[in-house]
């Protein structure tokens, strides 16, 4: 019977600890506030910028390493592949 009481009151204790862990300190919400705040200054930042344009891209691909005369230039030696940007235009 001794050790029941005794077990119980040790699980009221830690339930109690428990819930002082999980409550918020108002140091807490107030730094996750002036968090929230320097995050929401910044995008309102970001949202100024604006990028528009576009990329034409190419791929191509070769038989042999070192292709020569084919459209945009002979491929270098040790390649038959290569990606490229043909045109591009931002603004």
């Amino acid at each position: 019977m001794r050790n029941s009481f005794v077990f119980l009151v040790l699980m009221v204790c830690c339930f109690q600890l428990l819930l002082i862990a999980q409550s918020p300190s108002a140091q807490t919400l107030d730094s996750l506030s002036k968090e929230i705040s320097k995050i929401s200054n910044a995008l309102q930042n970001l949202e100024k910028i604006k990028i528009s344009g576009y990329i034409q891209a190419q791929y191509q691909w070769a038989d042999t390493l070192g292709s020569r005369s084919f459209n945009g230039g002979d491929f270098p030696k040790t390649s038959a592949q290569r990606f490229m940007v043909r045109r591009g235009y931002f603004k």
